[in-house]
């Protein structure tokens, strides 16, 4: 990969692991056997999903690795694109997720609707 940047081919280089299936530990180890030459890595991380992307951010922070986020809104959950008892097609990513994981969710999200429709005494004005 360092023959891409050298060739001016590119000017960064990342890297966007799968999802919880032990990433956490190749994705820490590229970042420390690489350090300078990965400018970036992606990694699954919001309030709802924290873990294990949150493992891998002492790493990147200690070699200066820049991090994307991605799956921010929970596979859906947030945009309530997702609600208990959906029926994900066959192929969808999401269905291979544990038992129960929308309907956690959807209860973890119904007690931050006060929260997020609440305004700051800023906003009020």
């Amino acid at each position: 990969m360092s023959r891409l940047k050298d060739a001016g081919l590119t000017n960064q280089l990342g890297l966007a692991p799968g999802p919880a299936n032990g990433f956490t530990l190749d994705l820490i180890l590229c970042l420390e056997r690489f350090q300078g030459l990965i400018d970036w890595a992606m990694i699954i991380l919001n309030p709802l999903e924290p873990w294990p992307g949150r493992l891998c951010l002492p790493a990147a922070c200690k070699t200066g690795t820049r991090i994307l986020t991605r799956v921010v809104d929970y596979g859906g959950l947030f945009h309530d694109d997702v609600k208990p008892g959906h029926q994900f097609a066959p192929r969808d990513h999401r269905a291979f997720r544990p038992a129960g994981w929308v309907e956690a969710g959807a209860e973890k999200m119904e007690r931050m609707r006060a929260i997020a429709g609440a305004r700051s005494p800023d906003q009020a004005r």
